[in-house]
């Protein structure tokens, strides 16, 4: 799998939130490896893997990559790589074995992910409208996390579709 090239200016707003999530992230870690906080970095690590990126990004980006739009399947699936490139590098210290394998696997680099370049951040300067855009996830992730909270709450099966109708006043 060749390494993709993100094109800034087709970037759903799901895929700006996560690629400065990552950006957030790759500070948060260099900061805690810069006061030996490895619990910390482990942390920050497992907070992006589960929730930033699995939890909200996939689940987003389903949309974009099973699309008849040719171009938002290509930007969802090059912010994929991307993320899952500098994941691996990061998580590398704490699974060097895995890390190894999955890398190889998916062909992310021509060499062992030992002599791969620590990942860095992300410029997001030429993408139009971040901080509205962010502002915009984090209202639909606040709002779907809501609607996760009732339904479990009034104990609604996970697989139950149902139809949430809101209201504005």
């Amino acid at each position: 799998m060749p390494h993709r090239e993100i094109d800034t200016q087709s970037l759903s707003i799901y895929a700006v939130e996560v690629l400065a999530r990552l950006n957030e992230t790759i500070d948060a870690i260099e900061s805690a490896y810069r006061e030996y906080h490895f619990n910390m970095v482990a942390q920050h690590l497992y907070n992006f893997v589960w929730s930033d990126y699995c939890d909200w990004f996939v689940e987003a980006a389903k949309t974009d990559i099973f699309s008849e739009d040719e171009a938002k399947k290509k930007s969802a699936l090059a912010v994929m790589d991307v993320v899952l490139s500098a994941t691996l590098r990061l998580l590398h210290p704490f699974m060097p074995h895995l890390t190894e394998e999955i890398w190889s696997l998916l062909g992310l680099g021509k060499d062992s992910i030992q002599f791969a370049a620590p990942p860095e951040k992300l410029a997001l300067d030429a993408v139009a409208d971040v901080a509205e855009r962010r502002r915009l996830v984090s209202a639909i992730y606040e709002t779907v996390q809501a609607g996760r909270n009732l339904r479990s709450d009034i104990e609604i099966a996970v697989k139950q579709k149902d139809t949430i109708h809101f209201t504005h006043e």
